[in-house]
């Protein structure tokens, strides 16, 4: 049975078609990529070996990924690459979305949104199994031995991770601790205690941008304030309609403001959304509950 992707437009929404995978992708059409980086408490990566002779980089050294097939988001994408290459189980918990960018393929007119994944835990090596004709090999390395490997020419080269040394950075900053029960259920109860107004539906247009659409539903907490003398603002995704998941914290430089956003009922494709969102006009974080 042919393995079907998710067509996505240029930031990263999705379009409604299929693709699929083998066949020619048109100009303007891409699908998501995830990278899933697995740390332990040492600073060492788990890293898998190419199977030789099988297509692109065969015998190179990697860490784990692989294409979102229709359906699947983010994060479902990186816990199952996972489990399907080297037999591992991540908690998604212990996961961050690191980065999200896209690029052109070199094989044809389409492209791919790629989300970078780094997990903190601990895997035992015995553990690891391996799919015969993806992964052969499993070992723990430092930042310093992929980078020789790198230099070697025996780990996947710099096209393939673009951001390695950004990442090798993020690294030595801790997880952010957001199990800090009493801020979530204040939270919670400054949203059930308030109206939520969507003004600005899914599939509207921002009133001064045109170009722009909303992915999703976009409004406020009647008779709340917040630092731009409005209410506070949310973004209501597709799940279940009180469910808290996140907060998306933002710098604007050009109105010299920063901003909180309540995510309320987003999935990880959602959440993305409004990562890449408020990561074009200005630069924000998302800390998930």
């Amino acid at each position: 049975m042919a393995e079907l992707w998710d067509i996505l437009d240029a930031s990263g929404h999705k379009t409604g078609r299929l693709h699929e995978r083998g066949t020619p992708m048109n100009a303007g059409d891409y699908h998501l990529v995830v990278h899933v980086w697995i740390m332990n408490r040492d600073g060492h990566f788990l890293i898998s070996k190419r199977t030789p002779g099988i297509t692109g980089w065969a015998g190179l050294w990697q860490t784990t990924g692989g294409s979102a097939v229709a359906g699947d988001d983010s994060l479902t994408t990186a816990l199952k690459e996972t489990s399907e290459e080297i037999g591992v189980a991540l908690d998604p918990k212990n996961g961050r979305l690191f980065k999200r960018y896209h690029s052109p393929h070199t094989n044809d007119s389409g492209g791919a949104h790629y989300d970078v994944w780094l997990f903190r835990q601990e895997i035992d090596l015995s553990a690891v199994v391996f799919q015969p004709d993806e992964t052969c090999g499993a070992m723990w390395a430092s930042r310093e031995m992929i980078r020789q490997m790198v230099d070697e020419g025996v780990f996947m080269p710099d096209e393939a991770y673009p951001y390695l040394d950004e990442l090798f950075r993020f690294c030595d900053k801790p997880f952010l601790n957001m199990t800090n029960e009493p801020f979530w259920q204040t939270l919670d109860t400054l949203v059930a205690e308030s109206e939520i107004v969507i003004d600005r539906p899914k599939g509207s247009v921002h009133p001064r941008y045109p170009n722009f659409i909303y992915p999703l539903d976009y409004g406020y907490l009647k008779d709340s304030t917040s630092p731009d003398g409005g209410g506070i603002d949310v973004w209501r995704g597709s799940g279940p309609a009180g469910e808290i998941d996140a907060i998306m914290c933002t710098v604007d430089l050009a109105k010299r403001d920063s901003e909180m956003k309540i995510l309320i009922g987003c999935t990880e494709d959602e959440k993305a959304q409004v990562y890449q969102i408020h990561n074009e006009m200005m630069k924000g974080i998302l800390i998930r509950r």
